[in-house]
């Protein structure tokens, strides 16, 4: 398996279409594009950009998000479905 880990990155932008990500090294602002990728793992928390590139550009009703916040310090994103191809069974 050829995987890259980028550590102290920030995703700015996932291009799903084209299977593409943008990302900035938060210690030299410098932007890079990866890609193509057959898999991106997103765990970039409740405000990620991954999920809002699935959202924007899944079929319609293949993909449903509900973000709640709960008492304390943490945020749960809900997701009940997901697209046909990210679909693992």
């Amino acid at each position: 398996c050829d995987c890259d880990l980028n550590f102290g990155t920030k995703v700015m932008n996932v291009d799903i279409t084209n299977r593409m990500i943008q990302t900035m090294n938060k210690e030299n602002e410098k932007t890079s594009s990866h890609g193509p990728f057959d898999l991106l793992v997103g765990c970039d928390g409740v405000n990620s950009p991954v999920r809002t590139a699935i959202e924007s550009n899944a079929p319609p009703q293949t993909f449903t998000c509900e973000v709640k916040s709960l008492p304390g310090e943490f945020k749960v994103a809900r997701l009940d479905s997901v697209p046909p191809n990210l679909d693992p069974t």
